[in-house]
């Protein structure tokens, strides 16, 4: 199991979508429905479309307070040490960046390696809702280590946002899956986190 639960978070170890990925893990792992999404989330492309119809949804429904949370998480990432720059992120730029990834057909390899901008910040009650609305999982938000089953999101500085979240990893059985790798604990992935809080689905 781990081999392929390792391929679905492929993409995190280029890009910051973390909460999109180790939603794929927890969700494969569970054997929900719509495996064929599930079984190709390690490819680039598959994982763009899926983010995009997320937030093309919640711009239909409406749901502008959650958007405009994502908008602000995004904004305040760090300058990745390519340089990367998200203070002016938008949904509106980044449903477009990817409308251009698909238009000029950039290969797998051409998206993961050039594109640090495909990152997105979801806050902790945008991960509940993606399970909840794109996949009828409803999903309990802990703001601390239940030490069981579930996405983890961690901590390793002062961020200023939720309590300082910087990444989401998906632990089973006290494994810890994240940037296309397992690892035996938290700390063997990072030794400078703290798990802050999880999210859990029947």
């Amino acid at each position: 199991m781990s081999q392929t639960t390792d391929a679905i978070g492929i993409a995190n170890s280029h890009w910051g979508v973390c909460g999109f990925t180790s939603a794929f893990q927890a969700l494969y792992k569970a054997n929900v429905g719509r495996q064929p999404l599930i079984h190709g989330a390690g490819i680039p492309t598959k994982v763009l479309a899926e983010i995009k119809t997320y937030l093309v949804t919640l711009k239909a429904e409406g749901k502008l307070g959650l958007l405009q949370e994502i908008e602000t998480f995004t904004r305040s990432f760090p300058k990745t040490q390519k340089g990367t720059d998200f203070s002016n992120f938008t949904i509106d730029s980044y449903i477009t960046l990817i409308n251009n990834a698909v238009a000029t057909k950039q290969s797998d390899e051409q998206l993961l390696w050039n594109e640090e901008l495909h990152s997105i910040g979801m806050p902790p009650r945008a991960v509940v809702d993606y399970l909840d609305r794109m996949w009828q999982k409803p999903a309990t938000l802990s703001l601390f280590d239940t030490n069981r089953t579930g996405i983890i999101g961690v901590k390793r500085d002062q961020r200023p946002m939720y309590g300082g979240l910087c990444h989401y990893m998906y632990r089973h059985n006290q494994k810890i899956h994240s940037w296309g790798q397992t690892f035996p604990s938290v700390a063997a992935a990072n030794p400078n986190y703290t798990v802050i809080c999880t999210i859990e689905f029947q």
